[in-house]
């Protein structure tokens, strides 16, 4: 297990103290602590390691896993040392956290050594709370990345949800999924690069730049020392469908949003469609559901829609009746609540020289 928290040492003095307790209070070898590791496999183990296991042996029952609570506890906590702080260059001078010298069988704490450089062998559960404003950094310490195979169903991730960074509030969560769609966007770029035109390869990235995207506008790449020869553009992705990341909020890019689909909207009819939903309940009841049109105030001629913005509706255009978006304009769409039709601005990238 690896906790990565803080980076001060005197934090992680009072993480060593917190854990400890924490430890000797929870009665693993007793009939409470038993009793809540019944629950956490039947719970959560089990159901789990069935749907992700790929046909690694998994216990039918917590039965099978109480003969060796006990060798267990002992292999982690039978020196008096279950937890070990990672903080210094003295820690692997003494060999307490050299997994090469040693199997190693412990709670790990750290932070600014545990960063980068340092495997983890055989990590399974994870408590992250450490903030970075850019994305290499925070790759680096996922050091849950790259588990090898035998124990993917065992691997477990508590990030924080809602931590403090400056003046703002982050979601770690987002933060990981932001990166990793960041490397799968440079991936796909290196890819189109590989493939072969009439059996002569294509330009290399060497000549061509490849984009680093940035899916948060908080997240940067890297730290901005090292982005001192890089650009930031902006790409047009035809015929890919692209998710928006990102919503305007100010009323200036909310005005400019309703004006480029008035063109579109003022072309629709006058007249109002009402939806109907028909489904058949488990009594063998059939309901009806409906979802009337709503007038605007002061225009019978127009229904209200969200975004504050009043539209004809129709069932469909015709294919020679509908409008042409202008060039240099991509329309995105997406199933969203009405109240998100919002501009979606395009991807941002940046190019290094």
């Amino acid at each position: 297990m690896l906790i990565h928290e803080p980076v001060r040492t005197a934090d992680h003095r009072e993480l060593l103290a917190l854990a400890t307790r924490l430890w000797y209070e929870s009665g693993y070898t007793g009939t409470s602590g038993h009793a809540r590791l019944r629950e956490l496999f039947e719970t959560d183990v089990a159901p789990v390691s069935h749907a992700r296991a790929e046909g690694e042996a998994v216990p039918a029952s917590f039965d099978e896993l109480v003969p060796f609570i006990g060798p267990a506890f002992m292999r982690i906590g039978g020196d008096d040392k279950p937890i070990i702080v990672v903080n210094g260059d003295k820690d692997i001078e003494t060999c307490e956290a050299d997994f090469d010298k040693r199997s190693i069988w412990k709670i790990l704490i750290g932070g600014q050594k545990l960063a980068r450089g340092f495997t983890v062998e055989g990590l399974t559960v994870t408590y992250y709370r450490r903030r970075t404003s850019n994305a290499s950094t925070l790759m680096q310490m996922g050091r849950w990345f790259g588990f090898r195979p035998g124990y993917r169903d065992l691997v477990r991730l508590h990030l924080g949800r809602e931590e403090a960074l400056g003046a703002k509030e982050i979601d770690l969560y987002k933060a990981f999924e932001a990166i990793c769609r960041d490397e799968e966007a440079f991936r796909a770029q290196l890819e189109q690069y590989a493939r072969p035109v009439d059996g002569e390869a294509q330009i290399t990235p060497a000549q061509v730049p490849p984009l680093v995207s940035q899916h948060l506008p908080w997240l940067k790449p890297t730290s901005p020392n090292k982005m001192f020869n890089a650009r930031l553009v902006e790409v047009r992705s035809p015929g890919q469908w692209e998710e928006p990341t990102a919503y305007p909020s100010k009323q200036a890019a909310l005005k400019r949003n309703t004006e480029r689909w008035m063109p579109i909207l003022d072309r629709l009819s006058d007249d109002t469609t009402q939806f109907t939903h028909t489904m058949q309940r488990g009594n063998g009841q059939v309901a009806t559901f409906g979802f009337p049109a709503q007038r605007a105030a002061g225009d019978p001629a127009r229904t209200r829609m969200g975004c504050g913005t009043t539209v004809r509706p129709a069932p469909h255009l015709s294919g020679g009746d509908r409008p042409r978006p202008r060039p240099g304009r991509r329309l995105v769409g997406r199933r969203t609540p009405a109240r998100r039709c919002r501009e979606v601005p395009p991807s941002r990238h940046h190019r290094t020289q």
